[in-house]
């Protein structure tokens, strides 16, 4: 005995369950890949396009794991001074990213508890020539 049809065929559970898994996936790396979440920002914003980056406070802060969470809500690039040396600089990225930034020479030098940039401007000082901010002095 055959049985008519009538209506719309029937999608078979399998089929169902991957265009399901295709639809999940698709969803989840647009919102989860950098790209993607700054793209749909972007899209979400009124202006249509990106947002200002809220300014409030100095751009750095001591620890990894604050400067992730202030990159995170400021939306905008914050200098960990924990991990600043006398050549790198180390940033966190709103995206969640880390950027260290490098340089071949001595780009600032320790004084007390904080750093000092480099300032090679020549002063005399107790009758030397010398730089005023400096790693070495001059011989």
């Amino acid at each position: 005995m055959k049985r008519a049809f009538l209506g719309r065929p029937r999608v078979s559970f399998t089929r169902f369950l991957g265009l399901l898994l295709v639809a999940v996936l698709a969803v989840t790396i647009v919102e989860f890949t950098p790209a993607g979440r700054n793209a749909a920002q972007a899209a979400t914003t009124p202006s249509g396009g990106a947002r200002q980056p809220a300014s409030s406070g100095p751009a750095e802060r001591p620890d990894l794991v604050s400067a992730q969470l202030a990159a995170r809500a400021e939306k905008r690039r914050i200098e960990v001074t924990g991990q600043r040396t006398e050549s790198t600089s180390t940033f966190v990225n709103p995206d969640g990213t880390v950027t260290v930034d490098s340089y071949s020479g001595v780009r600032r030098v320790r004084r007390g508890d904080g750093w000092v940039d480099v300032d090679a401007t020549l002063v005399l000082a107790d009758g030397k020539v010398t730089p005023k901010v400096a790693k070495a002095g001059i011989v």
